[in-house]
């Protein structure tokens, strides 16, 4: 369940008389909730932007051989559904752009995706670790990152097996 940031509707998923669990609207002011999309959507998905003015969200079941689309919306009624290449992430402050960590490609940065199609570029330039999560200030003008290496040692112990059959 997400209310917009605007404080206007309130969007969360339930199931339509079909069984698909859909996302639907309601307005904070009172009112009867409407089915917005009419196709599954995933339980938790749903983001929206800071001006109020769309909705990200997952929007398929995946097959073995597909990931989860990730989908976008104009609001307030879920208007020029389109699929995006990038992963749900989080919104720019300025509800722009879209921040994620593409972890296919390279999980040591963040990327953004202007939502007017433009080029993705990096928000960070790290040159080492991977970013294991991040989120923006309430104020919107810092982003939060952690950040972590993954030691791996391989140790290989000669004797071990006649050690332990002289038991």
């Amino acid at each position: 369940m997400v209310l917009t940031p605007d404080g206007t509707t309130l969007l969360f998923t339930s199931k339509t008389v079909e069984g698909i669990q859909s996302m639907w609207s309601a307005p904070t002011s009172g009112g009867a909730a409407r089915d917005l999309v009419h196709r599954f959507v995933g339980g938790g998905s749903i983001s929206v932007s800071p001006d109020s003015r769309h909705v990200l969200f997952s929007g398929a079941r995946p097959t073995p051989t597909s990931r989860t689309p990730t989908l976008l919306c104009d609001l307030p009624d879920c208007t020029n559904v389109h699929e995006v290449p990038w992963r749900t992430g989080l919104w720019t402050p300025d509800g722009r752009g879209i921040v994620y960590v593409d972890r296919a490609v390279e999980s040591r940065n963040i990327q953004v995706q202007p939502i007017d199609g433009g080029a993705v570029h990096p928000l960070t330039h790290f040159t080492d670790k991977q970013i294991d999560g991040f989120a923006w200030s309430p104020d919107g003008k810092r982003l939060i990152v952690i950040r972590s290496t993954r030691i791996v040692d391989i140790v290989l112990i000669k004797g071990f097996a006649g050690a332990a059959a002289g038991r």
